[in-house]
């Protein structure tokens, strides 16, 4: 059982060097956060901090609440994140000289999520626009599959093995937003308007991660195992944050806010006793701050131009069952376009760039394109995007487990990344 200890002390203890990163680990381990939570959000990129969106709110600025026109407002969407993975192997000539990467595994997952937003601008303080919103939405994904082929060498190339670990889950938050417009007046020539909010996120969920080697040669059965762990939240995680918005005339908006870091606490159950889980998994998330600007062009086209600046501190992050990890804060830079035509069809497109915790010699781009349809109270929206990452990791599984030689150059990885968002908002 000794090397069952080594796996498991493998998986929590991320390597982070300039040269490798192990993206998979860090993802199973503490989650890739929402960064597109609407198909309107997807479309720009994420962009929109300081837009017209209430929905907005619900991950970055909760001032944005005071968008809401009606008594009552309802959103309700799906969302599709698919992830493809190539990792292959350096390969040389008889001469020892570099020849090309050989690819030995290719998966390609989809992982589906819903989500549900309801807002209200209540009847009472007309003046101040006060409003309230609230839902259930995604919050941070932990979904990840690895299946692995295991090939003997030479002649034959027959199927020794399967290596296989998944992890499951996605952790929701539930938020609560106020919004209110406190001040309206002029400033040299132009209108100004300041709106504020406040907002907490409350996070629930659990989380579920197998590990296993399926042995397909009968003399490899003592290689054999499966491992099951369940994650289960022993806290309510509460993130408090909040937020601005300026306009200054009808064109220029301007936007700032703030979230708070949190802490989760996980424990682990499983029915391998020997696997060190003597005390819970402590996890302290960093805080965030968000600038955003957006600018509607005065031409007879309705043309919005969003653009969003984010940094998270993520070298406070801490894990207490790793010390010696060391994330590196990151930087955001979010885009979108969005024409407004004449029979109300928008057409959206957006862009995001940001670094990665795991190492700034990362970073990481995405392009999408949205649109939508407008039908009086009725606002139906679509929008997918696509991103692109290499990175380079040691192997996951030690070929030397099953009598071969030991890899001792890193893999080349490639993540392939999809996402797809509808969704449909009705306003009473």
């Amino acid at each position: 059982m000794k090397w069952i200890h080594t796996l498991w002390f493998w998986v929590i203890a991320i390597s982070v060097s300039a040269q490798t990163i192990d993206l998979n680990y860090s993802k199973i381990n503490y989650g890739q956060p929402t960064r597109y939570l609407t198909a309107r959000s997807l479309a720009l990129g994420g962009a929109g901090i300081s837009g017209d969106d209430a929905a907005m709110g619900m991950l970055h600025n909760p001032a944005l609440t005071v968008w809401t026109d009606s008594l009552f407002h309802f959103y309700a969407g799906m969302a599709l994140n698919q992830l493809q993975e190539d990792r292959s192997f350096p390969y040389y000539d008889n001469f020892g000289g570099f020849v090309d990467y050989g690819s030995y595994m290719f998966t390609s997952n989809r992982y589906y999520d819903f989500y549900g937003i309801i807002g209200s601008r209540l009847p009472f303080l007309r003046s101040l626009n006060l409003s309230v919103s609230t839902g259930y939405i995604p919050f941070a994904d932990f979904n990840y599959d690895y299946l692995e082929e295991v090939r003997s060498t030479g002649f034959g190339d027959a199927l020794l093995a399967y290596n296989l670990f998944n992890s499951s889950g996605t952790l929701y938050a539930i938020p609560l937003n106020l919004g209110m417009t406190a001040y309206r007046g002029r400033i040299f020539e132009y209108d100004l308007s300041l709106s504020l909010g406040l907002g907490l996120h409350a996070v629930v969920g659990s989380l579920a991660q197998n590990w296993r080697i399926r042995v397909k040669d009968p003399s490899l059965e003592h290689l054999a195992y499966d491992i099951r762990v369940k994650r289960s939240l022993q806290n309510v995680p509460l993130r408090p944050g909040l937020g601005m918005q300026v306009q200054l005339g009808e064109r220029l908006h301007l936007a700032g806010s703030y979230r708070h870091g949190y802490e989760i606490k996980f424990s682990q159950d499983t029915a391998v006793t020997s696997l060190p889980l003597d005390r819970d998994q402590v996890l302290s998330y960093p805080s965030q701050y968000n600038l955003g600007m957006s600018y509607r062009f005065q031409n007879i086209l309705a043309a919005r131009l969003y653009l969003d600046w984010s940094y998270t501190n993520w070298a406070d992050f801490k894990d207490n069952w790793n010390e010696n990890l060391s994330f590196e804060n990151t930087m955001t830079v979010r885009a979108g376009v969005e024409h407004i035509f004449f029979n109300q069809v928008p057409f959206r497109v957006g862009f995001n760039y940001s670094t990665l915790r795991e190492s700034n010699n990362y970073s990481q781009a995405m392009l999408a394109l949205g649109t939508g349809l407008h039908l009086a109270q009725i606002r139906l929206d679509v929008a997918a995007g696509i991103s692109s990452l290499r990175y380079f990791q040691q192997d996951l599984y030690d070929n030397a487990h099953y009598g071969q030689i030991s890899s001792t150059e890193a893999d080349r990885v490639k993540w392939n990344q999809f996402y797809g968002r509808i969704d449909l908002n009705y306003a009473f």
